[in-house]
């Protein structure tokens, strides 16, 4: 039982980030940014709750802010036609800059960022974990049974039916990068709070790998899930792999590489899966 408790805990951030990411993959816009948001979603939670000491507080503001910024880098994008793929890489590259900046100002330091009000009971933690699955759930049906997930669904599929019906596919392909932005920054607090400090760097790569299920997954549900799955354990394994005693030489720095190395194999066979069909 310990054992699926970790994975399901592990599973969490990446789960509800990749399911942010499908939701802008099928509104055509896949989030990019996703990576920087998840570091900038736990920055941000750090400082509210030193400011506060109230959980709610930090997690509400810091998703409410990147949320935000989402939609409004959507909304620009959409009204000076640029390319969105460039859009969120430039905002990785903005969000790592603007992180460090404000915890030099902030802090003091561009290093790991601790305080005792940051840390929260194992029962906080673990809620926050059943709420990133719950949310994920939650996310799925809307896409999948509401009139707004037709929506995001046919924006992504053909944009002229919604003009046709006097809708807008531009509105859609910015709500669809809001809530990408909402998931990554509640990953980012449930990160940061497991760790009880803010480090840089503290997505490490779960926004790139994120994308990396929902392409494995062909943008299909259960698909991406078998995906964060699999990225999951492998990300379990790396963190407690070095209590066998046959690995306590392995460098931790290499036995970390898992969740990427399983991530490569699985594109690779994914593409030559395609090509033999």
């Amino acid at each position: 039982m310990d054992f699926l408790w970790q994975l399901f805990r592990t599973t969490a951030p990446l789960l509800v980030t990749s399911t942010g990411v499908l939701i802008s993959e099928y509104a055509g816009v896949m989030a990019i940014f996703a990576d920087g948001f998840i570091s900038l979603g736990g920055f941000l939670s750090y400082c509210f709750m030193v400011q506060t000491g109230s959980p709610f507080v930090s997690v509400f503001f810091s998703t409410a802010i990147c949320t935000v910024l989402g939609y409004g880098a959507a909304f620009v994008t959409q009204k000076l036609r640029a390319n969105p793929f460039l859009t969120g890489l430039a905002l990785n590259i903005a969000v790592t800059g603007i992180i460090s900046f404000l915890s030099v100002v902030f802090f003091g330091t561009r290093g790991v960022l601790a305080s005792s009000q940051y840390n929260l009971p194992e029962g906080a933690v673990s809620g926050m974990v059943w709420c990133a699955w719950f949310l994920s759930l939650l996310l799925v049906l809307m896409l999948v049974f509401t009139k707004a997930g037709t929506y995001i669904r046919i924006t992504g599929s053909a944009p002229e039916v919604m003009k046709v019906r006097g809708l807008s596919p531009e509105r859609w392909k910015s709500v669809s990068w809001a809530i990408a932005a909402f998931c990554a920054a509640f990953a980012g607090n449930l990160l940061s709070m497991h760790l009880g400090s803010f480090v840089p760097n503290l997505s490490a790569g779960r926004g790139w790998t994120a994308l990396a299920a929902v392409f494995l997954g062909r943008k299909k549900v259960y698909g991406v899930f078998l995906g964060v799955l699999v990225f999951g354990l492998a990300e379990y394994v790396g963190n407690n792999i070095q209590r066998i005693s046959f690995f306590e030489n392995v460098p931790s720095a290499l036995l970390l590489t898992l969740p990427y190395i399983a991530a490569l194999l699985l594109i690779g066979g994914s593409k030559s899966q395609k090509t033999t069909e």
